[in-house]
């Protein structure tokens, strides 16, 4: 293909778009903020029920739509992408509230150059509406203040969203005040918004009543965006049962609401897994959901009293596969739960309790309930704090489950579910993060026209080790994907995009799947977004779905290609693969270059560079002792910034094949003195025959020790390597010595490497030696 002269503005930047919710049923024109927006053309929803139009470009570092908000759009949390002609965006949010939204009020001071706020006393609050939304910001020694009028009896809720926003490390402190400043509800962190806070009053008497917002420690910014919601909206702290099944019409009770506990009949969604309910009272939605667990299996709840391993002893076994679920309700309540199990099953223990946003740290015990052995313990699963035990049942029979909370707290929200069922095998794959704190970095891809883009997803099979395939929905229009079968050794695999010169620009967001190649299991390709994490803090806030985000873009300023190895890498060979830069007239800048995905056993550099102005990089590449003997599909993926954001573009697959190697051999130890020459015995091991002379070359040895290359033939089985010592080499012993061995295989040559870790001595004149004696 000819390569213009190309001055895109490529990898464009989203910071965040303003306002930052809207609500159902409206039309909120809002305004994307961030760098390289010259060309915005698409905004790419994960959830249903928010359009837009309107799309337009200020500047390259802003852009303007109207988001029009669906009726029934599902309140909360919207993901979203932003497409320009040169790359996608990072994923951002947006938030669907059930209430109008409003905004702090603000005057800019253009004498001092800055913003003031109009709410920073509790003398001055800003007078808000009941059942409303309120967008601010806190920024730093900064207290914001609103005041509503209630009634008494009347329930009220206040609510944030601070660090559910996904933009900056804030922690919101929310409070109520009277008109005495008597606080009458308070809150920091709640956990059922990990770090967000809400409050929630009935309302003692007529009359005004203040709400104080502030980051906990004052140290907010100007991109400590908030929405506050303030209704008459319930908010339950728990739901019970906490567990339901796919499909089914199950009546739920709210409890810790500051009005009461409520009923109400909901049909679940008909996928297992976690489901977020809304509790609605008298029309008027809580500000954000309870969880509540689908599970295919028949669910049992606990039956009191079971706070004694001998109370259980009385209760009948639950048969596997089960759902139990309960609460620790008090200080020390400890939960005891009787199963039955036949010898040799294969069962996993899974608590929920922290996914639920229950309060409980779960503490869970399996005991044989015929000898009261301890079978196994579980506090944390790794870095999640719900508890997972795994085990094979020793013998048929019944088995005690205890359950307590790690600090034996316990309360009313302390809810919980546990799965007791068969180990089932199951897949999954996703993209691996590039970049530490930066889980989006290269999440997205985007394929620039008549040009190529490699990923590599990290697989994880649980209870099979199998072959997969990789599976996929819609493309955009253009587009193609090529990969081989990921045999069960490896973790990960190589997945290559291409993009038609003639391609439209477009994306869409795109379901894959991984296909066991000899059954019908199936699992996603899953994308876990970070959007704020600290170092060893981990994530802060996430989103999860499971669509990747693919774009045809504009055409970028080179290609790369491999040229294909004419022979094989062999164990313990090397190789140098020649990679070519096909670049623009006017592109001249270097391109890093690495090989995103090598196959097991095979070693190669980092990266490597084209530099400026040149057109050719080698990757030196090497293969160990025992790596698996197979072709494989490679390719490289270069970066480079042509001047306005950074491209990455791949080369097309070659094949790498891994063969055995021509010959072995080893060479004994050998001793000398300094100034004696000495012949080294190198013992040969034809493998597979070879034609004509190779050439045997000893390598690192020591300073100003020489051999001189050697011809051998496949039919030699040992020769004598010459080392000439002079007398000026230093004493001491060598460990590291080997022989690298050429073959050639038509006008090509085939590198083995053998021998490795010789060892030469060379010691001293004994003259030297009596002398110094």
């Amino acid at each position: 293909m000819s390569l213009t002269n190309l001055a895109h503005a490529f990898d464009p930047v989203l910071s965040t778009v303003t306002p930052r919710g809207g609500q159902a049923g409206q039309q909120v024109e809002v305004t994307f903020h961030g760098d390289r927006l010259d060309e915005v053309e698409e905004v790419l929803f994960y959830r249903l029920g928010i359009t837009v139009s309107n799309l337009k470009n200020e500047n390259s570092k802003r852009a303007k739509g109207v988001f029009k908000i669906a009726a029934d759009a599902p309140l909360g949390e919207h993901p979203f992408r932003v497409r320009t002609k040169q790359g996608v965006t990072y994923q951002r949010t947006f938030w669907v509230g059930a209430f109008p939204t409003v905004t702090e009020k603000t005057s800019y001071d253009e004498k001092r150059k800055r913003t003031n706020e109009e709410n920073d006393t509790f003398e001055a609050p800003q007078r808000i509406e009941l059942n409303h939304i309120v967008h601010g910001i806190a920024r730093k020694e900064d207290a914001d203040y609103y005041v509503f009028s209630g009634k008494k009896g009347q329930r009220i809720t206040a609510e944030v969203f601070g660090m559910r926003l996904g933009r900056e490390v804030f922690d919101p402190y929310l409070a109520i005040l009277d008109s005495k400043r008597f606080e009458l509800a308070t809150c920091d962190d709640h956990v059922l918004n990990k770090r967000d806070p809400f409050v929630s009053i009935v309302v003692p008497e007529d009359g005004d009543y203040t709400l104080l917002l502030r980051e906990s420690s004052y140290q907010g910014n100007d991109n400590s965006n908030y929405l506050l919601q303030v209704s008459e909206s319930p908010r339950p702290t728990s739901v019970h049962p906490p567990v339901g099944q796919p499909g089914q019409k199950l009546e739920l009770t709210f409890k810790g609401d500051a009005a009461g506990e409520s009923k109400q009949l909901v049909i679940l969604p008909n996928t297992p897994g976690l489901a977020s309910i809304y509790a609605n009272v008298n029309g008027k939605s809580a500000p954000s959901p309870n969880q509540v667990l689908l599970t295919p299996h028949p669910i049992l709840g606990e039956t009191e009293p079971n706070n004694q391993q001998g109370l259980a002893k009385k209760q009948k076994p639950a048969a596997l596969p089960v759902t139990l679920h309960g609460v620790i309700d008090k200080q020390d309540d400890v939960d005891w739960f009787l199963f039955s199990a036949k010898k040799g099953q294969d069962i996993r223990v899974q608590v929920h309790a922290r996914a639920l946003r229950s309060p409980l740290d779960p503490v869970i015990q399996v005991r044989n309930a015929k000898d009261n052995k301890n079978l196994g313990n579980s506090d944390d699963d790794g870095n999640n704090p719900d508890s997972k035990f795994d085990f094979k049942a020793p013998e048929d029979g019944e088995y005690f489950l205890m359950i307590r909370d790690h600090l034996n707290r316990g309360g009313p929200d302390f809810t919980y579910t546990i799965e007791l069922a068969a180990r089932t095998p199951s897949l999954r794959a996703e993209l691996p993060y590039a970049s530490n704190n930066d889980s989006q970095k290269h999440r997205m891809i985007t394929i620039p026209r008549g040009n190529h883009l490699a990923i590599v997803p990290n697989v994880a099979r649980q209870n099979t080790n199998c072959d997969v395939v990789l599976e996929h929905d819609r493309l955009p229009k253009g587009v193609t994907v090529k990969s081989e079968v990921a045999p069960r050794s490896p973790v990960n695999f190589p997945i290559l995009f291409s993009a038609a010169a003639d391609a439209p620009l477009g994306a869409t967001l795109s379901r894959f799947t991984i296909k066991d190649t000899k059954s019908d299991l199936r699992g996603p390709f899953e994308e876990n977004i970070h959007h704020i994490e600290i170092n060893n803090a981990g994530p802060l806030h996430s989103t999860h779905n499971e669509r990747l985000a693919i774009s045809v873009i504009e055409e970028a300023p080179f290609h790369l290609e491999i040229v294909a190895p004419p022979v094989p890498l062999v164990r313990s060979g090397t190789m140098d693969l020649v990679v070519r830069a096909k670049r623009a007239e006017s592109f001249t800048k270097a391109i890093k270059v690495k090989l995103p995905w090598r196959p097991a056993g095979v070693g190669a550099p980092p990266e490597v560079s084209i530099p400026e102005g040149k057109s050719e990089a080698i990757i030196p590449i090497n293969a160990n002792g025992d790596a698996p003997l197979r072709k494989s599909s490679i390719c490289v993926t270069g970066e480079s910034n042509p001047g306005n954001g950074n491209v990455r573009v791949s080369s097309p697959f070659v094949t790498l094949e891994v063969a055995e190697p021509y010959l072995n051999g080893s060479i004994d130890l050998a001793t000398s003195e300094v100034g004696k020459d000495v012949a080294l015995l190198c013992e040969l091991e034809t493998l597979r025959p070879f034609e004509g002379e190779a050439e045997l070359t000893l390598h690192s040895l020591p300073h100003k020790v020489t051999a001189a290359p050697i011809k051998i033939k496949a039919s030699d089985k040992s020769i004598k390597i010459h080392l000439t010592i002079p007398a000026d080499v230093k004493p001491g012993k060598s460990k590291s010595i080997f022989a690298q061995v050429l073959i050639k295989q038509g006008k090509n040559v085939i590198p083995h490497q053998i021998a490795q870790g010789t060892t030469l001595v060379i010691t001293p004149k004994p003259a030297e030696v009596t002398a110094k004696k």
